[in-house]
């Protein structure tokens, strides 16, 4: 689901709040992001999706591969996460 994607229903949900309340559970795969993204990309694509967890007062619960965490960078990225308040 793309980050705009998740934004629109997060979004929506909001509006029709009115409503009983259904517990859900955000998970995030691949971290520290898709590997097919140089590291730049993927270092945005971060930045974004927490932000947008962070704007919509989501936790989500992420999940890594642990020897496709190799550079520093992807440990940063796993360091945000856990930083934010999410659980890995």
């Amino acid at each position: 689901m793309m980050l705009g994607s998740l934004a629109l229903h997060v979004a929506f949900g909001a509006v029709l709040g009115a409503g009983p309340t259904v517990p859900v559970v955000v998970t995030v795969d691949d971290l520290p992001s898709p590997l097919s993204l140089k590291p730049d990309a993927r270092r945005q694509l971060k930045d974004k999706l927490l932000a947008v967890l962070k704007k919509h007062g989501i936790y989500a619960v992420g999940f890594a591969v642990g020897k496709e965490v190799k550079t520093d960078a992807d440990r940063a990225i796993l360091n945000a996460w856990l930083h934010e308040g999410h659980v890995l």
